[in-house]
């Protein structure tokens, strides 16, 4: 059941908290050590939220992962370099427990470059993450982002280190969309102001990884270049506009984790994405859907992905979502609320 508190005639309720049988649901009703010390992919909270800031606010961040981290580490990285730091940002990049099935023969770099670059085909790359590839290609151009690889077929780098100005994590998390939210994760955070020792040992780690990695600018660029296909300019419109109106753009936004029967329809997902984009180029949206177009559920939903794209641009660290509803309507949003995974509303 939602919990209720009254302040006043407000009725504050975390309208998306449950008792299901689902993981989420189960985790949610455990004890948790603080998510500033241990970030923990569980109900409402997400790695992503602490260690997005962590990484795009600092001046000279280091990041150890896997490749197969690439989607969120342009974003993370553009951001970053938006943000006019002063730098370097070091990314090591990690091989995969298991790429490929095929053999490869020739110079590990270049072996790495053709893993790389044949799984980011297969996944399928997102045309919203072509102008931040441009720009990180840039940045790498320049020495502003500096790159570096492990290829020793014999001892492969499997770790998740990442060392900002004020705080290092070490854990399972790799920086992507499944390590930051998606799947259960743990980790282990030092802020440098409570825990220096642990925080400096941290780095360390992250260091010596760095100092024995392959300088691999010019094949991270040659990766990036050949994920960015040139076409006319009919065909880009084209692909934007059918990017935007299917909402292909917002897919891992809508990741579609709610309980059986609670999964939103092909036209709900169109037009949340299409009201997300909207939201994006000005500053509101009216939804105005026929009755029994399930606009509820899709408000639900909305109100979610508003605020993981606010934490994920590191534009708030966490925070309420407010609606206005009249009172007789608190019980169906409440239903449809609860069927989503959990995020913290005000009614």
């Amino acid at each position: 059941m939602a919990r209720r508190a009254r302040a006043g005639n407000v009725v504050q309720e975390d309208l998306f908290s449950s008792a299901g049988g689902h993981t989420s649901a189960r985790l949610a009703g455990l004890s948790w050590p603080d998510q500033s010390r241990f970030p923990v992919n569980h109900s409402t909270a997400k790695v992503r939220t602490v260690l997005w800031p962590d990484v795009a606010g600092s001046p000279a961040p280091l990041l150890v992962t896997g490749y197969s981290s690439l989607d969120e580490l342009i974003s993370a990285l553009w951001a970053w370099c938006q943000a006019d730091h002063s730098g370097p940002a070091r990314l090591v990049l990690g091989s995969e427990p298991a790429p490929t099935s095929r053999a490869r023969f020739g110079d590990p770099t270049e072996v790495l470059a053709d893993e790389v670059l044949d799984y980011w085909l297969e996944q399928g790359f997102s045309p919203r993450l072509h102008g931040p590839v441009v720009g990180l290609i840039d940045a790498v151009t320049s020495g502003r982002v500096q790159v570096r690889v492990h290829t020793d077929p014999h001892r492969m780098l499997h770790a998740k280190v990442y060392v900002g100005a004020d705080a290092s994590t070490v854990g399972s998390s790799n920086f992507s969309s499944r390590g930051l939210a998606g799947q259960t994760e743990a980790n282990a955070r030092f802020d440098k102001a409570l825990e220096p020792a642990r925080y400096a040992e941290t780095a360390q780690v992250a260091e010596n990884l760095w100092s024995v990695g392959t300088d691999w600018a010019e094949g991270f660029i040659a990766v990036l270049r050949r994920l960015l296909v040139e076409v006319g300019w009919r065909e880009a419109l084209a692909r934007a506009v059918a990017d935007l109106l299917r909402g292909d753009w917002a897919a891992d936004l809508l990741a579609d984790r709610a309980r059986p029967g609670r999964g939103l329809w092909p036209s709900q997902r169109a037009g949340i994405a299409q009201a997300l984009w909207v939201l994006e180029s000005c500053g509101g949206v009216l939804v105005a859907d026929a009755t029994g177009s399930g606009k509820t559920r899709m408000g639900a939903r909305l109100a979610k992905a508003v605020r993981d794209r606010l934490i994920r641009t590191g534009r708030i660290r966490d925070g309420l979502v407010t609606l206005v509803a009249p009172p007789q309507a608190i019980d169906t949003w409440n239903s449809e609320a609860i069927g989503c995974e959990p995020v913290k509303l005000s009614v």
